[in-house]
């Protein structure tokens, strides 16, 4: 199983007397599939079946007192009982596999293939167990349509919108063998102005300094990726600045410099041997002093993509 998100619920002047308190699930499918590797003396593609089930805690408790499926549009998060003496609720949402935990692989990564992660209100019935008729407990950020007195936008499990995004993928994590996912984070730092006779001919104009931290590598390990600098203003092997930004206006060619070498725009260049954190400067140069100098007067500017990709 994996957790989603956790609703938290508490009584200003407790306790309260509550009954039969739910979830009105919508906009979300029911059974959900994941792709990847199966388990076995020899690993091969597969799908599982997963479900999002639903667990409650009343007033602190560590204990659920009660767990659903969010399988139809009503989830009761107790059983169908008036509830006496709540000060507390907590309600946890999880992705809960209809297979055992032995048929994945930790550290393989999965793909969601089929399955929306839907939103919900919070409500609880005013009328006996036979006849269940709604009042809606408004989350925060929910206010009620005075028309329908129903919450205006349900509230998402993940994210926030009407249904949920979620990685394209997502690694299998086993807490009996525990695997720790490598990251690479790239950082744009000490980003600043280029004053452009820094950067005519082939001198050079620091204009920001790129930051890899490594997130649970191994030491004495040589990591590397390979990053790539791209902008839609490339034309011929240069970027080019265009006053106010503006692609139709006055443009002004340049290159860029990373690590002693000219960047092909659009091209990887290989990092080795990074460290837990590494650095690098970006220059700017290649600026050609006839065109800048007949520049009309204003704020030139380019946006530059950087990208880095994983090298195994």
């Amino acid at each position: 199983m994996g957790l989603l998100g956790t609703m938290q619920i508490n009584v200003q002047d407790p306790p309260i007397t509550l009954r039969d308190p739910a979830i009105l699930y919508s906009n979300g499918t029911t059974h959900f599939t994941f792709k990847g590797l199966r388990a076995n003396p020899n690993p091969n593609e597969s799908s599982f079946r997963f479900y999002i089930e639903i667990v409650t805690y009343l007033n602190g408790s560590s204990t659920p007192s009660y767990r659903a499926p969010a399988t139809q549009r009503i989830v009761y998060l107790t059983n169908r009982n008036t509830i006496t003496n709540l000060s507390s609720m907590k309600v946890e949402f999880y992705f809960v596999s209809w297979e055992n935990s032995s048929v994945f692989i930790p550290g393989e990564q999965y793909e969601l293939v089929q399955g929306t992660v839907g939103a919900f209100n919070l409500t609880f019935s005013s009328i006996g167990n036979i006849h269940w008729k709604p009042e809606y407990i408004l989350l925060e950020g929910q206010t009620i349509d005075p028309n329908t007195n129903i919450p205006t936008t349900p509230v998402p499990i993940i994210g926030s919108g009407p249904t949920s995004t979620l990685p394209s993928t997502v690694p299998y994590v086993d807490d009996d063998n525990p695997y720790q996912e490598l990251q690479y984070l790239l950082s744009i730092l000490e980003q600043q102005a280029i004053i452009l006779s820094e950067a005519y001919g082939s001198n050079r104009a620091k204009i920001a300094k790129a930051r890899i931290d490594l997130v649970n590598a191994t030491p004495a390990t040589n990591y590397k990726i390979d990053i790539k600098f791209d902008s839609p203003s490339v034309e011929h092997g240069f970027f080019h600045l265009h006053l106010d930004g503006e692609p139709s206006l006055y443009r002004i060619p340049y290159k860029l410099y990373f690590k002693n070498d000219h960047v092909v725009p659009g091209s990887n260049i290989r990092w080795e041997n990074l460290l837990v954190n590494s650095e690098e400067i970006i220059e700017a140069t290649s600026v050609n002093s006839n065109i800048a100098e007949l520049a009309p007067s204003g704020t030139y500017k380019d946006t530059i993509t950087v990208s880095i990709t994983a090298v195994d």
